[in-house]
């Protein structure tokens, strides 16, 4: 019994020293991703009224539910003069550009980053 204790230990002490490999998301700036929402929204008037505002992104994970392998998923919030609405959307690369869709992902909300 003892030499069996011993060598579970070994094994999950190696398993447990083992580097993890961190996998870094490549994200758009806030202005790439508000460029990617004005056009997935396609409204010429939103357009006009996002000019002046800005987006803040907030919490970022690998789209795991997204037609793109490469997407990301983030919660952003669009300020717009004093007021700002918070949303999410799957963020990948096409043509060169961010592009933006609908998430399906699971990310927090209201999310604490974008606050």
């Amino acid at each position: 019994m003892l030499k069996t204790c011993g060598a579970l230990t070994l094994v999950a002490g190696a398993f447990l020293a083992s580097p993890t490999i961190a996998q870094t998301l490549t994200i758009p700036t806030p202005d790439e991703a508000k460029d990617a929402v004005i056009r997935m929204m396609g409204d010429a008037d939103l357009a006009q009224m996002m000019a002046s505002g800005h987006v803040k992104i907030g919490t970022c994970k690998k789209a795991t539910k997204a037609k793109q392998g490469d997407a990301v998923a983030c919660t952003l919030a669009i300020v717009m003069g004093a007021g700002s609405s918070e949303t999410q959307a799957n963020f990948f690369r096409a043509n060169g550009r961010w592009t933006a869709e609908p998430t399906q992902e699971d990310l927090p909300f209201p999310d604490p980053k974008v606050q």
